[in-house]
């Protein structure tokens, strides 16, 4: 650094309006702390008040030869930012929906929770992932998979243009018509191009959904993962499916009703009518679950049937995306995962993919599609005694699945620092690092997701 972090502070805080934190002050550890917890200490934190803010925070990084990275809630922070300013985008939450262009406008601070009821309302809807409350940014720049996913794709093909403030702290319009190249590599290529105050994307029209779980004893999982397997060789696009191993901790941030439970879980999202859709579910209500909560919902409800943790956690964790599971690729997971494995994990987990998001309606960025059939993820929360246990227990579980693999998965589910170029094809890494090489040729935005 040019000048001491404290001069640099008060530098800051003479052009924008938002409070500036500096390593040392009070409210250093809270500022500089995302979501999921990952030890990241930037020489300032600056919580824009607008994008002006992100405009005069970005011009003075390049005065003072500072590296710069944006976070809206941290979800899929890998650590570091040493030396660097980080600027928080959580109060960029402005949302506007045009339902005749089955459109919407969101500030890169917006949540899920933010755009989906407004969406709703119009009967249209985003296409969302399974936690309500991450930025809808963030999310469509890492690629999307939805609920909606096999019927309508990944979000990153509904970016339809960006606000970025590039590392010349000029804020530029990037659409098909202005800027192709960057527009390209936003869906799905991450923060590495500029920092995203705003954009706007495409919504569709939901019909009514019918969403829930279904709840089975861990001992049966074998018996589970092996029936939804082939139940999802025959659903229409229409259902989108998952099944999890869910051990949750035994914890007091744990609610009591799920503290300590060890269970399977057949999540599922199937659009039409609902009493079409009970015929579609009946194979597995047939199996006999101890819970089903299953019911008609519009779009903005399906925030609550995945259960995701709303309080900040540390995780650990690991993607894949596969051709099929078989039999012997069960077999394999559950001997490191399964209810005789002693697992640290907090789960590991079996997506359907395929459909739209294998052969889009809407393709066009760097991660239009996942080159396979199932998305599997295993996570774990690396606190209490079994902390050092996780991320040997993610490795086992990639290992069994390793004889399937078949694509790569998208940067939202890459948890840990360096492994972004492997979500890439080697032409599409080479043209995204051209695309940095133009809009950032002294690399100075930082990203979560480095492309290496």
């Amino acid at each position: 650094m040019s000048e001491p972090t404290a001069s640099l502070a008060e530098g800051l805080r003479r052009v924008v309006e938002g409070p500036v934190v500096a390593r040392g002050d009070r409210d250093y550890d809270a500022a500089r702390m995302p979501w999921n917890m990952h030890e990241q200490s930037p020489s300032l934190v600056i919580d824009a008040a607008d994008a002006d803010d992100v405009v005069a925070a970005v011009g003075f990084a390049a005065e003072q030869r500072l590296g710069v990275c944006a976070q809206a809630t941290g979800h899929s922070a890998t650590g570091g930012l040493d030396e660097m300013l980080l600027i928080r985008t959580g109060a960029l939450r402005e949302v506007e929906v045009d339902a005749d262009a089955a459109r919407a406008t969101v500030g890169s601070g917006a949540h899920w929770r933010d755009l989906q009821p407004l969406a709703s309302s119009a009967g249209l809807a985003g296409l969302a992932g399974t936690a309500p409350h991450v930025s809808v940014t963030g999310y469509t720049l890492g690629g999307g998979v939805s609920w909606l996913g096999r019927r309508h794709g990944l979000c990153a093909n509904r970016l339809q243009a960006a606000d970025v403030v590039t590392a010349d702290g000029v804020s530029r319009r990037v659409d098909e018509q202005t800027d192709p190249d960057l527009l390209w590599a936003l869906r799905g290529g991450g923060g590495n191009f500029g920092i995203v105050t705003r954009i706007e994307m495409g919504l569709v029209e939901v019909p009514e959904l019918y969403a829930g779980n279904l709840v089975f004893p861990l001992p049966r999982s074998q018996e589970i993962l092996s029936a939804w397997r082939e139940w999802v060789r025959d659903v229409p696009r229409e259902v989108t499916s998952l099944a999890t191993v869910l051990r949750v901790p035994d914890m007091p941030t744990v609610p009591e009703p799920m503290r300590g439970a060890e269970i399977i879980v057949v999540g599922a999202c199937l659009c039409g009518d609902a009493r079409e859709r009970e015929d579609t579910l009946a194979p597995l209500r047939a199996l006999g679950p101890i819970m089903d909560t299953f019911a008609p919902m519009r779009a903005d409800g399906l925030g609550v049937v995945h259960n995701d943790p709303e309080d900040p956690m540390p995780d650990t964790g690991g993607a894949a995306v596969l051709g099929d599971v078989t039999d012997a690729t069960i077999e394999r997971l559950m001997d490191v995962a399964g209810p005789r494995s002693d697992s640290p994990l907090l789960f590991v987990e079996l997506r359907h993919v395929g459909g739209a998001v294998r052969e889009p309606e809407v393709p066009g960025g760097v991660c239009d599609r996942l080159e396979g059939e199932f998305l599997l993820h295993a996570l774990g929360v690396p606190a209490g005694p079994r902390a050092s246990e996780i991320a040997p227990a993610v490795d086992r579980v990639l290992e069994a699945a390793a004889p399937d693999v078949a694509g790569r998965p998208p940067l939202n589910f890459v948890m840990q620092a360096g492994l972004a170029p492997q979500s890439f094809a080697p032409a599409d890494l080479e043209r995204l690092r051209a695309v940095k090489a133009r809009v950032d040729p002294d690399g100075m935005i930082a990203s979560s997701h480095p492309l290496g």
